[in-house]
């Protein structure tokens, strides 16, 4: 009986021991300091907040241009708009090419083609671009001061447009060349009135441009 009882107190010695030790190990784990982790950086900030591009195709039954007369027109477009830091940026260009050579105002003819067209000539090309370029004042200056009110900024706006064709009767041709008069309504309707045209003395431009 001694003998198992000696055994039995060695066993409890040493599962107290065991215990004593593993409760020791945790206070001490406890009482290190713990390195917290840095959050991640944030993301970088992306160049374009908004970047669309688009493009269509689209056809035109009965579009005109002024003084070349009216034809069908296929029409390829190609549109980018975004937004980045200090404002936004919009372009836009079409190419319109008219389906029908024939004489105006049946047709638009490319050039060469004499202005009354011939059935042979193919009809002209336009190229149209336009772009617009906006810069807040409170993203340039790093200042909410431009916000006040119902007002949230105030903006620079720059732009510009271009245009180009081939018309027979296209604008930017040879001044001292005869050509078509051309006048433009603007959408609006046309009511010219007490339009007098008179031929130029030949005498008279040969002595200004001479100087005299």
């Amino acid at each position: 009986m001694s003998v198992r009882s000696n055994s039995l107190s060695a066993s409890a010695t040493l599962a107290i021991a065991v215990a004593t030790i593993a409760w020791a190990g945790s206070a001490f784990a406890a009482d290190m300091p713990v390195k917290e982790k840095k959050p991640p950086p944030p993301p970088e900030a992306p160049f374009f907040f908004v970047n669309q591009n688009s493009l269509s195709y689209s056809y035109a039954f009965t579009a005109n241009n002024p003084g070349a007369g009216t034809t069908p027109k296929n029409i390829l477009s190609f549109t980018h708009f975004d937004v980045w830091a200090y404002g936004t940026n919009f372009f836009n260009v079409d190419w319109l090419k008219a389906t029908n050579g024939a004489a105006p105002p049946n047709g638009a003819p490319a050039a060469p083609c004499d202005f009354n067209g011939t059935s042979v000539c193919s009809g002209y090309t336009e190229i149209y671009g336009l772009f617009r370029s906006t810069l807040g004042w409170n993203q340039i200056f790093n200042t909410k001061a431009f916000a006040v009110g119902p007002m949230t900024n105030i903006e620079f706006v720059v732009g510009s447009d271009l245009n180009t064709d081939n018309t027979t009767s296209g604008l930017g041709g040879d001044p001292s060349k005869p050509g078509p008069l051309m006048l433009q309504d603007h959408g609006a309707p046309v009511q010219y009135r007490n339009i007098w045209m008179a031929p130029l003395d030949p005498r008279a431009a040969d002595a200004k441009k001479g100087g005299k």
